[in-house]
């Protein structure tokens, strides 16, 4: 009898999904989207930059945390306006809900291509609303709307979004096809959700 020389089709396992279809935490994926950064001057904003920044400092990467604080607790959203740092210092960037509290998004993208170098890589995580969102209906506050994001790939050619899926348990095929499809189909996604911005600022 004669056997088959032809391969088994590959089953993709979800150890194998990409990242941003498992339950990666948005920490962690921002980590690993900025890439290899040892020996690299990382600029790190967060209202908790250590925890962003974990074990960032274990490849040698040279860590200058700014917390620039919850707005909620009195802090201005442009507070980065008072902050003094030198031009094209860093080589990477590493952010978390910056640009999405900032009172004026544009300034604040001119002052970042400032700090970090041309070229070098980035990583924020931020709010966004989907693409099928209302424009007649403003965003939920600190939330980068789809006007908001083009104005970002604007300054920032080439810019990835990551869209993580909603931590939510699943209690119907209708909720498991539901939560399947939506990362790939944006049109039928109403929620906010975080995502993960990354890239390289312009040559």
């Amino acid at each position: 009898m004669r056997t088959s020389s032809v391969a088994a089709p590959r089953v993709e396992t979800r150890s194998q999904l990409p990242a941003a279809r498992s339950s990666t935490r948005p920490r962690e994926l921002a980590r690993a989207l900025l890439g290899p950064v040892a020996d690299a001057q990382v600029l790190v904003i967060s209202e908790a930059p250590a925890l962003l920044a974990a074990g960032l400092g274990r490849g040698r990467a040279r860590i200058t945390p700014l917390a620039l604080g919850p707005t909620a607790a009195g802090r201005h959203p442009d507070a980065w306006r008072s902050t003094d740092l030198p031009t094209w210092h860093f080589d990477a960037l590493l952010a978390e809900r910056l640009l999405s509290s900032a009172g004026d998004l544009e300034a604040l993208l001119y002052r970042l291509r400032t700090w970090v170098r041309p070229d070098a890589p980035f990583a924020l995580v931020e709010p966004i609303a989907p693409p099928a969102w209302d424009p007649a209906t403003a965003a939920p506050g600190a939330t980068l709307s789809p006007g908001d994001v083009e104005l970002i790939r604007r300054h920032l050619p080439g810019l990835r979004v990551t869209r993580l899926p909603p931590e939510q348990t699943v209690t119907s095929w209708a909720d498991a096809l539901r939560t399947a499809v939506e990362p790939w189909i944006p049109a039928l996604t109403r929620e906010v959700r975080l995502a993960v911005l990354s890239g390289r600022f312009p040559p």
